[in-house]
Order: structure tokens, then sequence, then C-alpha cells
């Protein structure tokens, strides 16, 4: 567990970017939020990122269910919790202020402090690599934006490809990509982990489902190649 503790500054003063934890998290992620954590009377409920202020408030969308705003007073204690590039974030924070039109939008004060749990075996490195999909509802082409030995992030165009939107965590998917120049494609088995919409395009966290050695050195030798690029 790795945290991002919030340091000393000035009453009044803004801190600086150095000194506070960054919330990294994509607009419109879900999170669990947990009212009262400590609390026998306790409320978790699904929630949605809307945006944040950095170093003042932080903003989320939860549902209007019967007796939740009766909770959300200010400086009442939130727990939040969200996955982030493979890892889970969790934060405790206050109420600032709510509203209920035209949903119920909930302000808090910027997190001091965010606990990151690692969730993934192999630590993944960005990259920019072609891959051809297929899927029960067809194939597309798309790139992947992050790989390690275990698994990789997908993006994909679907425009014009509606079944392609019918895509559900846990589906099976054959990935075709080329590590090496020259070389013969790669053919992966992974199963989808996590699904986003980004317009007409689609991102995917995929995970391998098979561990072979072949392709655990191939992927090694392609990451040392982007490394040796980036220096």
């Amino acid at each position: 567990m790795i945290d991002l503790l919030e340091k000393a500054h000035p009453s009044g003063q803004k801190p600086y970017q150095d000194v506070m934890p960054k919330v990294q998290i994509e607009p419109n992620s879900r999170v669990h939020v947990r009212i009262n954590p400590s609390a026998q009377s306790a409320r978790s409920l699904p929630g949605e990122y809307l945006g944040v202020s950095h170093y003042d408030f932080i903003m989320f969308k939860l549902p209007s269910v019967p007796g939740v705003r009766n909770l959300l007073l200010p400086r009442t204690v939130v727990e939040v919790r969200y996955l982030s590039d493979g890892s889970v974030h969790s934060f405790q924070s206050e109420v600032m202020s709510h509203i209920i039109k035209p949903s119920l939008l909930v302000f808090l004060e910027y997190p001091g402090r965010i606990s990151i749990v690692e969730m993934r075996t192999h630590k993944r490195t960005t990259c920019s690599l072609p891959v051809m999909i297929s899927s029960r509802h067809g194939d597309t082409h798309g790139i992947i934006g992050d790989i390690s030995q275990g698994g990789c992030r997908i993006t994909f165009n679907v425009q014009g490809k509606a079944a392609l939107r019918q895509l559900c965590p846990g589906e099976k998917l054959v990935l075709r990509m080329v590590l090496k120049p020259d070389a013969e494609p790669i053919v992966m088995n992974a199963s989808i982990k996590s699904l986003e919409a980004l317009g007409n395009c689609m991102g995917a966290g995929a995970l391998f489902e098979e561990h072979i050695p072949a392709f655990a050195l191939a992927v090694d030798e392609y990451l040392a190649l982007l490394q040796e690029a980036a220096e």
C-alpha cells in the first residue's frame, strides 16, 4: 500500500502541487461511495465521478434514493473507492455541500491523503501498438495503449460497428499483434476485465488468458526497445 500524505501548509494559502496528492481518475468513472464509514448506520452507494477543482473540491453524482440527502450534511465523512490504472485508490473526505437538480451532486473537500493498493502482478508500460481484435461481435483494429506480460489496455473504433458496443466484461477476445519489426504476428487469447465508452471508440482492459514463455520474452524485448527509445 502507498500513502500519499498531506503536508502542512499555512492557513488560507493554496498548497503547491508537489505537497498534495493528485486525484487521477477519468471523468464519468464509476466509484464506490460510503457515507459515515465508521458508523453502524454507514450507507454504501454507487457513484459517478464528474470533475475536480484541484486542491479545492471534488464532485460526484449519486443516485437519488430515499434518505440519502439527510446524510449529506456539511462535514459528514465520506469514503470513496475507485479503480485507476489497475490499482484500487481510496480516500476519506468531508461533505462541503450538495444540490438535487438536475441530479444529486455532492461536493467533497479535496482529499489530503489517497491510499493506493496495487492489484496487478505485472506493471504495465505505455506504448502505441497496433492490434487486430476478434470477438463474437465482429473484428476491428485498435491500438494497445499499455502492455505487460499479464494484460493490456486497448482503444478501438466502433463507428459503423454497432455490434461491438455489445461487448461486456468477461467476454473473450483474440488479439493479433506484431512486437518485432518483420516478425510474424503473435496471437493471444484474452478476456475483457473493464470497458468504457469513448465517443466513437471504446476502451477495454484485457487480461491475457495464457502464460506463454515465448510471448513473455517478446513483451520484455518490446518493452526494452521502448525504454531504449525513451532514453
